[in-house]
């Protein structure tokens, strides 16, 4: 992680990124630092020599529905939230749905 430095912006604002981009990105950080896990262990898998085992699609079509209308639910491992929230983005950036 690199923090940026905007020609022409006042130093303050510069030590402000600098901040943060410590603050993000320092090992006793909440944020950077278990992301980091996650991605180390997607390139292992990944050099697996049948990926197979890579699948995203855990409770498709078998969501329940839930508390309020238009809401579907399921166990925690399921992969429903990921699922709502593209259909979501696809019904703001087209007609579908409408």
């Amino acid at each position: 992680v690199w923090p940026i430095r905007l020609e022409g912006a006042p130093a303050e604002l510069t030590r402000g990124i600098v901040r943060h981009s410590n603050i993000h990105t320092s090992a006793t950080s909440v944020i950077q630092t278990d992301d980091l896990e996650v991605f180390a262990r997607c390139q292992e898998g990944m050099q697996a020599h049948r990926p197979e085992w890579i699948y995203l699609g855990r409770g498709f079509g078998r969501e329940e529905p839930g508390p309020d209308p238009g809401v579907v639910s399921g166990p925690g491992s399921w992969e429903h939230p990921f699922r709502a929230q593209f259909r979501y983005w696809r019904r703001l950036m087209s007609s579908v749905g409408e």
